[in-house]
């Protein structure tokens, strides 16, 4: 999908402190509550990449997510220190409430602050059960 085709989609804000129920992460896509979010590149860049934003995902694309929540999270944004891997960081955490903080989604552009910023969206399954 190109940078045009997210002009007339409608934006998801996260809501600072809400939890959400969480059914999973799918390509580029993930489902909090009832809605299905679009974590979108912009790829009008040529070799850089950088995270455009966050869409509701358009009617009738289909997406395979759990039929009951996996977690209760937040959204929460990203801290600008990530790993090494990520450089200097912008994006935000799909992040679980239970005490392990768990985080399941890590989405946004790394490297930001370099002249060859680069899309990250890295979805984490839980290892074992909380």
């Amino acid at each position: 999908m190109s940078y045009g085709d997210f002009e007339h989609r409608t934006a998801w804000k996260p809501q600072p402190g809400r939890q959400y129920a969480f059914h999973g992460a799918n390509d580029l896509f993930f489902k909090l509550d009832g809605e299905v979010v679009e974590c979108a590149e912009d790829e009008s860049d040529g070799y850089r990449s950088m995270m455009l934003d966050l869409y509701l995902a358009e009617a009738g694309q289909r997406h395979i997510f759990f039929k009951t929540p996996v977690d209760t999270v937040t959204v929460e944004e990203a801290p600008s220190s990530l790993p090494d891997e990520y450089g200097e960081f912008r994006g935000w955490q799909i992040v679980s409430t239970s005490p392990d903080r768990h985080v399941w989604v890590t989405m946004g552009t790394a490297n930001s602050d370099d002249y060859y910023p680069g899309f990250r969206f890295n979805y984490t399954p839980r290892k074992e059960a909380a």
